[in-house]
């Protein structure tokens, strides 16, 4: 299964809500500083975070509709 990967910046309050629902899921997340990849992330469309990467599908800013979607979509290709 692709590795779901969470671009944030330091004391974002919508970061560290996307990473605390997705841990408290169980669902393991790869933190990477926004900062180094700005030009990558701006070329994808994103200016704001968190920027929340899965595979083919990618958004930003908190979408607890959208991490949702991806912990049961994890849970169910896993049982």
């Amino acid at each position: 299964m692709t590795e779901v990967v969470v671009y944030t910046q330091p004391n974002c309050q919508p970061c560290k809500a996307t990473l605390r629902r997705f841990n408290t899921a169980g669902i393991e997340v790869k933190e990477v500083a926004a900062d180094d990849y700005r030009p990558l992330l701006k070329a994808m469309g994103h200016m704001t975070a968190p920027v929340v990467m899965t595979g083919e599908k990618h958004w930003s800013g908190y979408r607890p509709d959208l991490i949702d979607e991806t912990i049961n979509t994890r849970r169910n290709s896993n049982g």
